[in-house]
């Protein structure tokens, strides 16, 4: 996993959160920026570097953990959190707006930052920029996860091999059934009901993936009339079901 990229990843995001830098306080957060595992620990993602403040009984272990994700910190020890604020005001003088997580700080913590902490800084509430960088997952943690479920890169294959069937193309037929074969030799039983579903109807599902044309506009069309016509269920008749589906 590309851990040293995330930092960069998340400055990316500082302009459209309208600030220069983040505190880091979410446990799960700092681990995902930087590897680091203990139960204490605070980050500073500032635009030109990393300060990560923890105490010191975790001095050795953030120093190995850092250094095995790869990602370069000034790490610095507080054994008490008025040397950890001190720190980290320290390393956020100059800083204009200081975004804190919004989700994981409270009000008590947001009034000692003010008032104690960042007296410089303009504290600004920012929500989801660690988060919506986990959503997406990169290489490495994709490769972790498939690793642990073994079961699931056989679907996540068979279902992207399937999907390239959707383009319709005279070959799929041939493919298809290739991969109906392919499907029934993995130990995937709710796909196998799916295979069987497709040998039921193995004429339709075969002119679907090989023929440009569809139904789907008349589909459409007989869902609308449908939900006219529940909306009208017992209160109107037929000549207003009429105009409505024509002028609708």
């Amino acid at each position: 996993m590309d851990v040293a990229a995330r930092a960069q990843r998340l400055r990316s995001g500082f302009d459209a959160a309208e600030c220069d830098a983040l505190l880091v306080t979410n446990l799960t957060n700092i681990r995902y920026l930087t590897g680091f595992t203990g139960s204490a620990a605070l980050l500073l993602v500032a635009p030109d570097g990393l300060v990560f403040v923890t105490d010191g009984r975790y001095r050795d272990q953030a120093a190995a953990e850092l250094a095995a994700a790869g990602v370069e910190a000034d790490i610095r020890i507080g054994r008490t959190s008025e040397a950890q604020r001190d720190l980290l005001a320290t390393a956020a003088a100059g800083l204009a707006r200081l975004g804190l997580e919004a989700e994981d700080v409270t009000w008590a913590q947001q009034q000692r930052f003010d008032a104690d902490w960042f007296e410089a800084s303009e504290l600004v509430a920012t929500d989801g920029l660690v988060e919506g960088l986990r959503e997406l997952k990169d290489a490495g943690e994709i490769a972790r996860i498939e690793a642990a479920c073994p079961e699931m890169t056989g679907l996540a294959a068979l279902i992207r091999s399937f999907a390239e069937m959707l383009a319709p193309a005279q070959e799929n037929e041939a493919r298809l059934q290739r991969w109906i074969t392919t499907a029934r030799e993995v130990d995937l039983p709710h796909l196998h009901s799916f295979t069987r579903g497709l040998d039921l109807d193995i004429q339709a599902a075969t002119a679907a993936l090989t023929l440009p044309y569809h139904n789907g506009r008349t589909e459409g069309v007989n869902n609308k009339t449908k939900m006219i016509k529940r909306q009208m269920y017992g209160r109107a008749g037929f000549t207003l079901l009429r105009h409505r589906i024509l002028l609708g």
